[in-house]
């Protein structure tokens, strides 16, 4: 699963204190977020929705087959109409759900990216707080 975070700026603070005390636990929030992890369960999902797809062809293709075998010419129709139909609604939410991740990664990204940007010029809570209000000020 994909998560976007608005952090808040307590949140934001307790990031850069474990980026400076705790780096590892900072690399394991990061990864979770738009890392590694985050890309292996954004492939995951990709590749469970192509097992769906072929599972549901693989049903109708059964399902026409038995009903062509009982000679039953309008239930294969209906099947492969049905199929048509559902195939149009699931791609219609896999490029939404694909979209949305996507940009979710993205966003994360570059939020890891705005934020180590900054906290590596900063030495102290107090700069970075500067800092990061000088930062979001310009970008809003």
């Amino acid at each position: 699963m994909i998560f976007h975070f608005n952090f808040n700026e307590t949140e934001i603070l307790k990031l850069f204190r474990s980026s400076k005390k705790h780096p590892e636990n900072y690399t394991k929030i990061k990864d979770m977020l738009c890392g590694n992890e985050a890309w292996k369960a954004f492939n995951n999902f990709k590749r469970s929705r192509y097992i769906f797809i072929i599972s549901l062809t693989a049903i109708a293709l059964i399902s026409s087959a038995y009903s062509l075998f009982a000679e039953h010419l309008p239930s294969a129709v209906a099947i492969w109409i049905i199929w048509a139909g559902f195939m149009i609604l699931i791609s219609v939410s896999f490029y939404f759900g694909y979209k949305d991740q996507y940009l979710t990664l993205k966003k994360n990204q570059s939020f890891f990216d705005r934020f180590e940007s900054i906290a590596l010029k900063s030495e102290t809570e107090q700069d970075f707080i500067i800092d990061w209000n000088l930062k979001n000020d310009k970008s809003q």
